[in-house]
């Protein structure tokens, strides 16, 4: 099961729940990182990405084979053709421990 969240402005806008069916748990949140990317670009705007897990961060941008190398592949073209569009635009991402309890985990 993979879950993400998209918040403007401190406010819920969507919520993302899809099953990922027999994948392992790295590919699942790979997969809810790609799903939220894909919400934010069309929400529009700089987008930044909150996950406690960096592996995670670094294959989303990464288009060499790995395991669940599709999810990246989808992002990637995504960021691509959203990045192009625009010399303001900017993503973000930051690593946010889930050890620390912050209010989204």
């Amino acid at each position: 099961m993979a879950v993400a969240f998209l918040f403007w402005g401190g406010v819920q806008l969507h919520k993302l729940v899809m099953a990922g069916g027999r994948v392992t748990a790295p590919n699942a949140k790979l997969m809810a990182l790609e799903m939220g990317l894909s919400v934010a670009l069309a929400a529009g705007g700089n987008i930044v990405i909150f996950t406690d897990y960096t592996l995670m961060m670094d294959q989303l941008v990464d288009p060499t084979p790995h395991s669940g190398q599709a999810f990246s592949l989808v992002a990637c073209l995504a960021l691509h053709t959203w990045l192009s569009a625009g010399e303001t635009r900017t993503l973000s991402l930051w690593h946010v421990p889930s050890h620390v309890e912050w209010s989204i985990h």
